[in-house]
């Protein structure tokens, strides 16, 4: 059993506002996939033209990720991904703290961090050749709507050790004349204008020494950067 899995960064084609740093969060979910169900997923990652990516790519479910200021565009990915009759999940800052804002198009939602959270979520989408209702109950981390009606689950635990989460499979991700990566996760103030206090409780964790240098080496070596 193969499952092709699209995901699509929700980016703005105005060079100005488009990040310049590669999405991560879709790297960081590829390799928790793989490192749990090995070969079982193929995926591709876009930004853009998702009726194009779904004719060429033909998968069997759809990931979008949206901070706020461009979840207008989520909504219209989602919208075209229910067109052509596939599934969608959809993560990020935004619809972590607007659950409210989940459509009927969205057939699930994650909140917070997602890697814990989509093997638990794909696991029962395998063996139930869909999204069973009655099964998300018992996930933590996610909301979906029941009959119209908004539900969300028990929030699932911050993940430690960060040593744990494979390193983001960067094959997927547009690499240019430099990349990212993440040494830690969260932070101990309360910035106003932040989000990442309230993801994480006021709480910065920390990847060792280790996992650190080895990933710089790695990225070093195969992408020259």
């Amino acid at each position: 059993m193969t499952i092709r899995m699209l995901m699509v960064e929700c980016a703005y084609s105005t060079p100005a506002i488009e990040s310049q740093h590669p999405p991560l969060g879709f790297g960081y979910i590829a390799s928790s996939l793989r490192k749990e169900f090995g070969d079982t997923f193929k995926f591709k990652v876009i930004k853009s033209n998702l009726t194009s990516g779904i004719k060429s790519f033909q998968p069997d479910i759809v990931g979008i990720s949206s901070v706020s200021k461009n979840y207008t565009l989520a909504k219209e990915h989602a919208g075209t991904a229910r067109k052509a009759g596939l599934p969608v999940i959809i993560g990020g800052v935004h619809i972590s703290f607007m659950p409210q804002t989940l459509t009927g198009d969205m057939d699930v939602g994650v909140v917070g961090e997602g890697e814990k959270t989509i093997v638990d979520l794909m696991a029962s989408f395998m063996a139930n050749n869909g999204f069973e209702k009655s099964e998300l109950l018992d996930i933590e981390g996610i909301m979906f709507r029941d009959s119209g009606n908004l539900k969300i689950t028990k929030p699932r635990e911050l993940i430690r050790p960060l040593d744990s989460i494979p390193y983001p499979a960067r094959e997927l991700l547009e690499i240019k004349k430099h990349t990212s990566m993440l040494s830690s996760r969260g932070c101990p103030y309360k910035c106003a204008f932040c989000s990442t206090a309230r993801l994480t409780g006021n709480q910065a964790r920390y990847a060792s020494a280790e996992y650190v240098a080895d990933e710089i080496e790695m990225i070093h070596r195969q992408y020259e950067v």
